[in-house]
């Protein structure tokens, strides 16, 4: 077997083990996206929004310590070689830059999700006007 192929092998296994929702469908698509279903309201795209962050949160708590654990490896073996030393810093600073960014994100769309999705936030806004 090629090296391409063991890699995506692992990380398939280890994604459908970590996320069983993912090997069932469980729980992602909400009622009214399947045939025959109910009619599709707004409630069910924030309900999927939801999920959808959920999962690409939980991805990143899980890819962010394996990436990190990898740039320390590089720089932990790379035995003075600048290339390597280099190359380990570079991915430091990537994923945590990416873990900073989705966290943001994160932050960002809860709030926009509770302000608009909280009735109280959103009569106290058309108050004050």
């Amino acid at each position: 077997m090629t090296k391409y192929f063991k890699n995506t092998l692992l990380v398939s296994i280890v994604v459908l083990t970590l996320f069983p929702t993912i090997a069932f469908a469980e729980g992602i698509l909400p009622p009214c996206a399947y045939e025959n279903g109910p009619a599709c309201h707004y409630e069910d795209l924030v309900k999927f929004a939801n999920i959808a962050i959920d999962f690409i949160i939980k991805l990143a708590l899980v890819v962010t310590p394996i990436s990190f654990a990898y740039a320390g490896f590089i720089i932990l073996t790379s035995g003075g070689d600048e290339g390597k030393l280099k190359k380990g810093k570079e991915i430091l600073v990537k994923v945590g830059i990416g873990f900073a960014v989705i966290l943001a994100s994160f932050l960002f769309i809860s709030f926009i999700m509770n302000t608009f999705t909280n009735p109280q936030a959103v009569q106290k806004v058309l108050e004050r006007k």
